[in-house]
């Protein structure tokens, strides 16, 4: 079974919030293989990534709380949060090596997916400035506005090309060619902006976009 701590979520966590869980976190958690493989998580992400598809947007876009009870954040995307939907039935299908789950997400994980390319950068809010993606933007006449979500581009531009990826796989995985291949294509060309706009001769970050992450990435 599963034990008190395999998920964290404390008692001020459960009291501050209702039971309601941040869909960023689950993603994250599942990071972390040596504390969720020993527990069958199967079923608890299954019914996890069921109230995730009954609270996506019209649109596409998925919601940063599951349930989504307190709608205090913009109707914005958030990198690493509302990816969580992409995410999630990747790592299942990877621990398990069980693909009906992909089939299950599937159409919604599409409509994510489209939610992000209809928009040019559909990362609008971000809940992890904490981390300091970027340091302060060194080029003449950069606003250093520290909580501006416009200074956390490099791990936008990150999570946007790493969906595009996972959904690639996940795609080849479950005999969907034509949509392996449009995201190959995706692939091909996000990569290829990143370069240009964030990378140095030498393939590294250039300098006024460097931080503290971008550099583990």
């Amino acid at each position: 079974g599963l034990s008190i701590d395999t998920f964290a979520i404390s008692a001020e966590q459960v009291a501050g919030r209702s039971l309601e869980d941040y869909a960023k976190d689950e993603a994250a958690k599942l990071q972390n293989v040596q504390r969720v493989m020993p527990a069958d998580t199967w079923e608890f992400l299954r019914k996890y990534l069921a109230d995730l598809r009954d609270g996506q947007y019209d649109d596409g876009l998925y919601t940063c709380f599951v349930p989504n009870v307190r709608h205090v954040f913009p109707h914005w995307a958030s990198c690493g949060w509302t990816d969580a939907g992409v995410l999630i039935p990747y790592r299942l299908w990877k621990w398990y090596g069980r693909t009906e789950i992909l089939d299950e997400c599937w159409d919604s994980m599409e409509r994510y997916m489209g939610f992000l390319e209809r928009n040019e950068k559909p990362y609008r809010i971000n809940h992890a400035d904490w981390l300091a993606y970027e340091h302060k933007d060194t080029r003449p006449g950069a606003d250093n506005r520290a909580q501006d979500p416009v200074y956390k581009e490099v791990m936008n531009a990150y999570f946007r090309l790493w969906m595009v990826r996972l959904m690639r796989d996940m795609a080849r995985a479950t005999g969907r060619l034509g949509r392996a291949a449009h995201y190959a294509r995706q692939d091909y060309f996000l990569k290829m902006a990143f370069d240009l706009d964030y990378l140095d001769s030498d393939g590294t970050i250039k300098d006024y976009w460097k931080g503290q992450c971008s550099d583990l990435y």
